[in-house]
């Protein structure tokens, strides 16, 4: 469905689980949770509301997704490139938005009194593969 203005309106939603997130390290792991306020917000979600500036090249089409995503009981509009890579074996998307923990009232992990820390920012990566089935005969 388009808007008229090279805009697709679409309806999406990805939740994420935030304690299937992890460092390798069991005390951020822990910092991170209390961090993301995962006792009361057991999910990070993104809803998907738009696609535009679409484009094609070869074998891939670019494009923005915006959505709004909730971290730690916050939700805020994001917009982030996107990439459809069309295969022989079926359809590959990826992108990756960068975000302030702040912006979603979280402060920054810190451990052993201050000497190991992440910072004010994060940067979320996604690979999605769709893959295609030869019928069965």
């Amino acid at each position: 469905m388009s808007a008229g203005d090279g805009t697709l309106d679409v309806e999406a939603e990805v939740s994420i689980p935030v304690r299937s997130l992890a460092s390798g390290k069991k005390v951020m792991d822990k910092k991170m949770f209390e961090a993301l306020k995962a006792s009361k917000n057991d999910l990070i979600t993104f809803h998907l509301t738009s696609i535009d500036s679409v484009s094609e090249r070869a074998d891939s089409i670019f494009a923005r997704a915006s959505g709004d995503l909730t971290v730690a009981g916050t939700s805020l509009p994001v917009s982030f490139p996107v990439t459809v890579a069309v295969t022989q074996r079926g359809l590959g998307a990826g992108g990756s938005l960068t975000v302030r923990m702040s912006s979603f009232g979280s402060t920054p992990p810190r451990a052993m009194l201050g000497m190991l820390r992440t910072g004010d920012e994060v940067t979320v990566s996604f690979v999605w593969a769709l893959s295609l089935i030869a019928p069965r005969s």
